[in-house]
C-alpha cells in the first residue's frame, strides 16, 4: 500500500503539520513517526498508487510539498 507523507523534520513542525492536518482533513488518518534523525508525517492508507495519486491532489492544495511514498507498515 501508499501513505501520502506531508513533512520530514523537526519535531514541532512536525507535530504543528500533523495538527493542521488533522483541522483540514478530520476523516483521513494521520501519524507521526520518528525515524532518527527525523520526524515524519504520514497520512492515509491507501491499497493502491493510483488512490494515492487520487487523493493527493487534493491535499497538495493545502501541503503543497506532499508526496506519495510505499507503506512499509
Amino acid at each position: 500500500g501508499c501513505r501520502i507523507q506531508l513533512y520530514n523534520g523537526l519535531k514541532k513542525r512536525a507535530r504543528s503539520t500533523k495538527g493542521r492536518f488533522q483541522v483540514e482533513f478530520p476523516g483521513i488518518y494521520s501519524k507521526l513517526d520518528y525515524d532518527a534523525p527525523e520526524w515524519k508525517v504520514q497520512v492515509g492508507n491507501y491499497k493502491t498508487r493510483l488512490e494515492a495519486d487520487k487523493a493527493i491532489s487534493k491535499i497538495r492544495e493545502k501541503f503543497s510539498g506532499a508526496i506519495v511514498i510505499e507503506n512499509n507498515d
